[in-house]
């Protein structure tokens, strides 16, 4: 039930941080302020996803985008959760006829970086799980098909982004 409530509310943040607000007259918008607007800090944070899938005998890939989030714990101090967020469809085989298509087992994302990677490169790639050994969904999702929004909860690349 906690992860569930986790997963609930890692949604209305993204939801939050993604949906427009209307300052009134009195306030300033952050630009104005000389502070960042929040989809510039989310620019940072974007990672480039890719999931591979056969389809009458033929590889196929479906490659999209993600980026972070970050959710502060009042409980642990100076310290919360990483979500990763990307679009429902980008962790499943594309849909047909018969309906959305099977959730991927893994998809791999990349990340550019700063700094050239050991064996080359400005950037590093890892592969995450989308299902279990059992076939279960290890991403928060809304089970109505009309919400295309997958959190995935963790630090997966904490040292990769120096």
């Amino acid at each position: 039930m906690k992860v569930l409530h986790n997963c609930l509310k890692a949604v209305w943040i993204a939801a939050l941080v993604l949906g427009s607000t209307q300052a009134t007259a009195q306030e300033q918008s952050p630009a104005a302020q000389g502070k960042a607007l929040p989809i510039e800090v989310i620019k940072e944070t974007i990672v480039f996803t890719h999931g591979s899938y056969t389809e009458n005998r033929i590889p196929k890939s479906w490659d999209g985008t993600a980026f972070f989030i970050y959710q502060s714990d009042p409980l642990l101090v100076n310290k919360g959760v990483e979500w990763l967020v990307t679009n429902k469809h980008m962790i499943r085989q594309p849909s047909s006829a018969q309906g959305p298509g099977p959730f991927f087992k893994e998809v791999t994302i990349r990340a550019n970086t700063l700094k050239t990677a050991p064996e080359g490169g400005n950037f590093v790639e890892q592969t995450i799980p989308v299902t279990d050994g059992a076939g279960d969904l290890l991403w928060c999702v809304d089970p109505d098909d009309s919400v295309d929004l997958a959190l995935l909860r963790g630090g997966l690349m904490k040292n990769a982004w120096t």
